[in-house]
C-alpha cells in the first residue's frame, strides 16, 4: 500500500502529500475534531517527519485496510466534494482558485502545464467500539485509543492544489511536478493525548511498543505530518530547503526496468505546503526549490 504512494502514475495525485494527508488523518484518527464547543485548538502542518517501516511488519495494517474502508464508507459525509480538476494559463489565475500565492521556480525555463485539484471537507464520526473490534480481529488488542475519541465528529479540510508539470510525467522519466496548497488542517478534540494516538498509529504500522513510544515523544503531533515509509522503499534526509527545513525522500524503482531513482522534497513555508518530485540527481531538485519566486 505505501509503496504505491510513491509509484509514478500517483504523482499527478499529489506525489503523495494528499494522499498520506488522508491516511493520516482518517486511517490513524490523528489528528481529529470533537464538536465544536470541545475544540482545544487547530492541528497545521508546519513541519514533516519520516518513519521507517519493515515490510514485513506492515501485516496487521494489512489485515485491517479493507474492514477500514468500510468503517470509512459508512460514516464519511463530504461537506465539500471536489469538482474535476481544470487547466489554467498561468500563475495568477492558479493563485486565484487556490487561494494562495502561487511561486514557480525560476530555474525552469519551459512553461509548466497548470492545472488546480479541488479541495475537499470531509466528516468523519468516531465508532471508537467499531474500530477496538477491527484493531482485535487484526490480533492488535494491545492497542488502544484514548476513550475520548469516541463519538468525536471528525472534521479535515484540504484546501486546493496546485501542480505545475514540466515535461509530460506520464510518460518521461525526466519530468519534474512542483505541487503547493494551503497548509491542510484539522481541529484537535479536548483530552486527546495526540502523542497516546500517534503512539497507536505507529504500533499499527509495525513498530514495537517501545519503538512506537521512543519516537512519539520526539515530535510535537500537533504541528508535524508523519510520513511511514518501507525501509525497502528507499531513504530520506532531512535538507534545508527554500530557507526552511524539509524532508528529501530518495524513492527505489519498485519495478524491474523502470525508471531511475525518484526524488520527492516536502516542506512548508508561511502556510503553504510544497512538494517537488524529480528524477534527476537530488542536488538539482534543491536549487530549483531554492528559485521559487
Amino acid at each position: 500500500m505505501f509503496q504505491r504512494m510513491f509509484n509514478r502514475k500517483y504523482r499527478a495525485a499529489w506525489a503523495g502529500l494528499a494522499t498520506i494527508v488522508v491516511i493520516a488523518l482518517l486511517f490513524t484518527l490523528a489528528p481529529v475534531q470533537a464538536a465544536a464547543s470541545n475544540l482545544l485548538g487547530l492541528f497545521r502542518v508546519r513541519k514533516f517527519a519520516v518513519v521507517s517501516i519493515n515490510p514485513a511488519s506492515l501485516q496487521d495494517f494489512n489485515k485491517v485496510g479493507g474492514q477500514i474502508d468500510k468503517l470509512l464508507s459508512d460514516n464519511v459525509t463530504f461537506v465539500q466534494q471536489p469538482k474535476e480538476t481544470v487547466t489554467v494559463a498561468n500563475a495568477a489565475e492558479a493563485s486565484k482558485q487556490a487561494g494562495i500565492q502561487v511561486r514557480m521556480p525560476s530555474a525552469l525555463s519551459e512553461t509548466p502545464k497548470l492545472t488546480v485539484q479541488d479541495g475537499m471537507d470531509v466528516k468523519l464520526k468516531v465508532d471508537l467500539a467499531r474500530i477496538q473490534a477491527i484493531l482485535d480481529a487484526a490480533g492488535r488488542s494491545d492497542i488502544r485509543l484514548p476513550q475520548v475519541l469516541d463519538g468525536a465528529n471528525v472534521e479535515f479540510v484540504i484546501p486546493p492544489m496546485v501542480a505545475a508539470e514540466y515535461g509530460s510525467c506520464s510518460r518521461a522519466a525526466n519530468c519534474v511536478m512542483l505541487l503547493q496548497l494551503a497548509s491542510p488542517s484539522v481541529d484537535v478534540p479536548k483530552g486527546v493525548n495526540l502523542a497516546q494516538v500517534g503512539e497507536a498509529m505507529l504500533q499499527l504500522l509495525g513498530l514495537s511498543q517501545a519503538e512506537a513510544r521512543h519516537f512519539a515523544s520526539t515530535i510535537d503531533w500537533s504541528s508535524t505530518l508523519v510520513i511511514p515509509m518501507p525501509t525497502d522503499a528507499g531513504s530520506f534526509r532531512d535538507v534545508t530547503v527554500d530557507g526552511v527545513q524539509g524532508v528529501l525522500i530518495e524513492s527505489r524503482p519498485q519495478y524491474r526496468g523502470s525508471v531511475k531513482t525518484q526524488y520527492t522534497l516536502f516542506w512548508q513555508k508561511n502556510d503553504t505546503v510544497y512538494s517537488l518530485v524529480w528524477g534527476d540527481d537530488p542536488t538539482r531538485g534543491i536549487e530549483i526549490a531554492n528559485s521559487l519566486k
